[in-house]
């Protein structure tokens, strides 16, 4: 809470800040004779709105820094200079702004890239060596489920086991943000069994690819729909959790908010799946495999090759992932 406080806080005081600095220039600039290039301090509007690490933000200011320059050109009093070069000033203000505004969301771009790379590495290392140190394959679960959690930032997440007469049924491996508000949730979904294709995790067994719900209140086919609303459960996605061919387990996870489908978070997630479908397999394969108990952990290094491991990967989502769907 204290750190959403501190974020709004900052938000609302670099707004003040930029919106001020932006009526003294445009008040300069308004004063001063035609044939100054009065737009470009607007830069530094640019500048401090990239503070937010916020490409919208960024681009708000630039638009708004721009429909300045353009309203003091039109306000100032007439200058000595012929209007040629009036306007070649104002058009190099424009450029300057705009030529800083798509620098700035460039590196911040590749910013964001380098910290989703960083945070995918230390999750697929952590669940891989947890996982390998774990004594059972339901322990190992428990770690994946608590780990994708800290890493989405969403509050639920529980399994289901795949059965080999077609249907799924949830198992009581569950991570709980709130375990007394989702107590009601985990004993009405624990009563919920599946044939393949029904709801989400059906669908999930049914197809071997994961599935994204954006909003389960309003999902007719989720029977726990109001209950869900009541408790702030909204966004849901399913991953299948596959030993080889087999599909094993599917793990299911559900946010606090309306979640749309997020690409990159797709691609981990499948990412995580597979690679943790890869540890219990090995796990399961004991110490005749040499990864199996006893075997040694992977080492810092670990989260280097992940990292490398998931950005090497070409993720197709149209193949890898279902839309909305029941459940």
């Amino acid at each position: 809470m204290n750190s959403a406080t501190d974020g709004a806080r900052r938000w609302h005081v670099l707004t003040a800040g930029v919106s001020l600095l932006a009526v003294v220039i445009f008040a300069v600039d308004w004063l001063t004779p035609l044939g100054v290039a009065g737009g470009v301090p607007y830069i530094a509007c640019v500048l401090i709105a990239a503070r937010l690490a916020d490409r919208r933000f960024i681009l708000t200011v630039a638009t708004a820094t721009s429909v300045l320059t353009l309203l003091a050109f039109a306000l100032a009093p007439a200058g000595p200079s012929p209007f040629w070069i009036v306007a070649t000033n104002r058009m190099l203000a424009l450029a300057a702004i705009w030529i800083t505004a798509g620098l700035l969301i460039a590196y911040e771009r590749s910013q964001e890239k380098l910290r989703i790379e960083q945070k995918t590495g230390d999750l697929l290392h952590a669940i891989s060596a947890s996982a390998l140190e774990t004594p059972t394959v339901e322990s190992a679960l428990q770690v994946a489920l608590d780990q994708i959690c800290s890493f989405s930032g969403w509050p639920v997440g529980h399994v289901w086991a795949c059965e080999s007469n077609g249907e799924i049924i949830p198992i009581d491996i569950w991570h709980l943000e709130d375990p007394d508000q989702f107590e009601t949730f985990r004993q009405v979904t624990q009563s919920t069994h599946l044939e393949s294709g029904a709801g989400l995790p059906g669908r999930v067994l049914a197809t071997g690819r994961s599935a994204w719900s954006a909003d389960v209140t309003r999902d007719d086919n989720f029977p726990g729909s109001q209950l869900a609303g009541e408790i702030g459960v909204r966004g849901r996605v399913a991953i299948p959790i596959l030993e080889d061919d087999e599909l094993t387990y599917v793990l299911e996870f559900f946010s606090s908010e309306v979640a749309e489908p997020d690409d990159t978070l797709q691609a981990v997630l499948a990412y995580a799946g597979t690679q943790f479908g890869q540890t219990i397999r090995r796990k399961r394969s004991g110490p005749a495999a040499g990864t199996g108990e006893g075997s040694p952990v992977p080492g810092p290094g670990g989260r280097d090759s992940a990292r490398a491991g998931f950005r090497g990967l070409h993720l197709a989502p149209e193949s890898r992932w279902c839309g909305d769907a029941g459940l």
